[in-house]
């Protein structure tokens, strides 16, 4: 088991909003001309991404809302969800069985590289890309059986009504260099739990497998109650984990509708409310003593005051303009640096607060260096901030053609040092919303694809013509707010998704007699 820590610190914590934006079903982007196989997909050209089912008509269940994903909130316990996870992850104990899952990862990668192959061409690594019938499973049992601790545990976190790592973030001095391990390793989790439910898949224990579905899209809520937005972008990772997982059990004859089921999911499973309402005050929750610089006049000591507090938060960024050679853990060196930077910075932050905020030229020259400069560092944030969230208060068709980060970024290089934080510190909102709807538009496909299995039930096994035939709506595309693009042709159907969420899901669908 490889751990791999997701650091907020630095330009890594960018490079981990994009990862995980990016690790979220059917996100490949290579340019291959030959139709490949990634995971459970076949990709014909970069971002198309298309699955052969082949389905068996099923009802809607009676009683209706009998299967569901998630609790009911009358039926979630009141507790933390976290404490659960962190003991099926082995945090608190079974640090044995820990070791002997190292030991079978070790081994792995020692066999992959003695055969010249990737790490993820052998098991355990490779057994997320399987189907379950590809599984070797007396191998596969064993290695879950190292995990035997877990799904107590993962159970009694499907009930928990929320979710909570205690990090009482606003109070942390350094945000920016927060390490969320076990955010990682949620991932690690939700992938065992793949390879336990395409097991369960394989022998035909479709409850179980019905259980393990209803953790994975349980995991992917509970992320969205924390407060970072890589958390949520990890919880929309793990949903779709889940939605390749359910593809598979609805191709199980015996499988159950589970129109339903979907539909009583929220929406959006990973809720991104309380994680962006962070990503949009990060700066001044990185910069605290930021909140305070304004246009009151001050007198030189509080500004010298001002430059010793922020100090601490500004290294941490390690700014690109910021040479980090210059700063070397020595007080007075390190605050000289800091003057010197913001100094060299002055002409910029005038001209920005004259130009675009309009202010008196005569009430800027009478401001000291220091507190003009950080008054144009925080009105540039929240300019460049409201001009990038406000998008994603629409829905995703209207953002199509959007990409703000391009302006950001040329305003930022335009205007120096006292701009640099936002480039730094501000997530790519379009990204953002994709990776939303994708998981949005992932669950409506799965939905249709039930309605479709309903009305099969329901027709003596005939495929509709058209959606408008079925009896269960079918969603409509949340990447467009348009119906689905369906086709009929003879005894199969095609079934796409638009492509406004960056990558285009299609079905050729098949019922079998």
């Amino acid at each position: 088991m490889i751990d791999i820590y997701f650091p907020l610190t630095k330009h890594w914590r960018k490079r981990c909003i994009a990862f995980a934006s990016g690790c979220i079903l059917g996100c490949s982007t290579l340019l291959s001309q030959e139709p490949y196989r990634d995971g459970d997909w076949m990709v014909r050209d970069p971002g198309e991404l298309s699955m052969e089912l082949q389905l068996s008509p099923s009802p809607e269940p009676k009683p209706a809302l009998q299967h569901r994903f998630i609790p009911s909130v009358h039926d979630q316990v009141p507790g933390n969800a976290a404490v659960f996870y962190l003991r099926a992850m082995g945090f608190l104990e079974q640090s044995g069985a820990r070791e002997e899952l190292n030991k079978i990862y070790k081994k792995a990668k020692a066999n992959a590289d003695a055969q010249g192959k990737g790490h993820d061409q052998v098991g355990p690594n490779a057994w997320i890309d399987m189907s379950p019938s590809e599984l070797p499973i007396a191998e596969v049992k064993e290695y879950l059986r190292l995990l035997s601790f877990q799904p107590r545990d993962l159970a009694e976190a499907r009930k928990r009504s929320h979710f909570s790592m205690e990090r009482n973030i606003k109070e942390i001095a350094d945000p920016v260099g927060l390490l969320i391990p076990e955010i990682q390793t949620m991932r690690e989790l939700a992938r065992q739990q793949r390879i336990r439910c395409r097991v369960a898949i394989a022998e035909g224990d479709l409850q179980s497998a019905e259980n393990i579905l209803g953790q994975q899209f349980a995991m992917a809520r509970h992320l969205g109650d924390d407060g970072f937005l890589v958390t949520s972008l990890v919880g929309t990772a793990i949903n779709a984990i889940a939605i390749e997982d359910l593809l598979h059990y609805v191709q199980q004859p015996q499988s159950k509708n589970m129109y339903w089921a979907l539909r009583t999911l929220p929406n959006p499973v990973v809720s991104y409310e309380n994680s962006m309402s962070f990503e949009y005050n990060f700066l001044f929750e990185q910069i605290k003593p930021l909140r305070e610089v304004d246009e009151k006049p001050r007198d030189a000591g509080y500004w010298s005051d001002f430059i010793d507090r922020v100090l601490p938060s500004m290294k941490a960024l390690q700014l690109r303009e910021m040479d980090p050679t210059r700063f070397q853990s020595d007080p007075f060196s390190d605050r000289a640096s800091l003057t010197t930077y913001v100094a060299s910075s002055y002409l910029n932050a005038k001209r920005y607060l004259t130009e675009e905020w309009k202010m008196d030229p005569g009430l800027v020259d009478q401001m000291p260096t220091t507190q003009v400069v950080f008054l144009a560092m925080r009105r540039f944030y929240e300019m460049q901030r409201d001009e990038q969230f406000k998008w994603f208060f629409l829905p995703a068709e209207n953002v199509v053609n959007i990409d703000p980060e391009i302006s950001m970024q040329e305003q930022s290089r335009k205007w120096g040092w006292f701009a640099v934080p936002v480039e730094t510190l501000l997530p790519g909102i379009i990204g953002v919303i994709r990776a939303k709807t994708r998981m949005q538009q992932q669950i409506a496909l799965l939905q249709t694809i039930e309605s479709i299995r309903e009305y099969c039930a329901s027709n003596g096994g005939k495929l509709p013509e058209t959606l408008n035939d079925l009896r269960l709506p079918a969603p409509k595309d949340p990447a467009t707010s348009l119906p689905f693009d369906y086709k009929r042709i003879g005894n199969k159907a095609e079934l796409t998704g638009n492509r406004n969420s960056s990558v285009r899901y299609q079905f050729q669908i098949s019922i079998r007699p």
